[in-house]
């Protein structure tokens, strides 16, 4: 826990910077009150801070898309963090919302006129900006993109965002409840969101083989090692080729007691069963007998073809049933 000590090592920290940053820019000056005047300072940039961070987020939205940003913090494997909690009006805004919030965080970092390294104490404060998306005051799971604000100060605002800057990584359920963050406990929305990335878990996995025959070429590896290297892949792929079709039996498994019914997604469950069975069917390889998968030079361009002509289709059935379930 964020206990007392470590409180007061915040507070002690923030005096000492204060009187040490207040006296290296002013040397020259006859400082009386230079705690007092570099806290006051501080306090006031600590404000604006936040008052930019809002800011940008919301601007980085159109109209009717973004419902609003609350701040708050929590505690994250015993480390204080500022936590944005960004709510959307649908889902689609969602699927986009990392790409442009990345940089409005960092144009929130650049408001200020700092001097260097005057933006320290809020690094001391909050190491890590936890940033979550919610769809209409929910999340969908626990999970959310983590920034580091060392290096949203250090960077420079046009500077184009990271990959991990743009994908969720999981979070305990127990920091979102600290937090206040509630979360959607749907079965068919979490159905439908671990099916989505477990074909896309597959998809990644499987591009990796042409990747392994060039590779394969330049290396002009023996027969010997070409086939271990193959037995290795397929079985890679098999294990993640398994996970998407048990992800695809478990969410129609869901779908099928609500086809026909009254309650929400009735009317189009025999619908998005049959759309998620003819893209399972075509994103996934065939079985063979003893439960592998045979990928060589004749099925993978097909197969990758077909991958990116089933992708639009995969976002909007994911988007559709999120829509009713979230």
């Amino acid at each position: 826990m964020f206990t007392e000590l470590d409180r007061h090592e915040q507070s002690t920290f923030r005096h000492l910077w204060a009187v040490t940053f207040t006296v290296l820019r002013k040397p020259r000056c006859a400082i009386t009150n230079a705690a007092t005047d570099g806290e006051r300072v501080m306090a006031v940039q600590r404000e604006n801070f936040l008052l930019a961070l809002e800011k940008e987020i919301h601007g980085a939205f159109n109209f009717g898309e973004f419902n609003g940003v609350r701040l708050s913090e929590c505690e994250i494997e015993n480390e204080q963090r500022l936590v944005a909690m960004c709510d959307h009006a649908s889902f689609n805004a969602l699927t986009e919302a990392n790409a442009r919030i990345v940089p409005a965080l960092r144009r929130a970092a650049h408001s200020e006129e700092w001097s260097a390294f005057e933006w320290m104490p809020l690094v001391v404060e909050w190491p890590k900006l936890l940033v979550v998306h919610l769809l209409r005051g929910r999340a969908l799971f626990a999970a959310g993109v983590q920034h580091t604000l060392l290096a949203l100060f250090l960077r420079e605002k046009e500077t184009a965002p990271a990959p991990h800057e743009l994908f969720d990584l999981p979070v305990s359920r127990a920091a979102f409840t600290e937090a206040g963050i509630p979360i959607n406990d749907s079965p068919v929305l979490n159905a439908v969101l671990m099916w989505q990335a477990s074909l896309l878990a597959f998809n990644l996995t499987a591009i990796r083989f042409s990747s392994l025959v060039n590779l394969m070429s330049e290396q002009q590896l023996t027969e010997e090692s070409l086939t271990a290297s193959l037995e290795r892949f397929s079985r890679e792929t098999s294990e993640v080729l398994n996970t998407a079709r048990t992800a695809c039996e478990s969410l129609c498994d869901l779908l099928g007691p609500i086809a026909g019914a009254t309650t929400p997604g009735g009317a189009h469950a025999a619908e998005w069963i049959a759309r998620v069975r003819a893209i399972s069917g075509s994103c996934l390889f065939s079985l063979n007998p003893d439960a592998t998968i045979r990928v060589d030079l004749d099925t993978f361009p097909p197969w990758l073809a077909e991958v990116d002509v089933r992708a639009n289709e995969l976002k909007e059935i994911v988007a559709d049933i999120v829509e009713v379930f979230g």
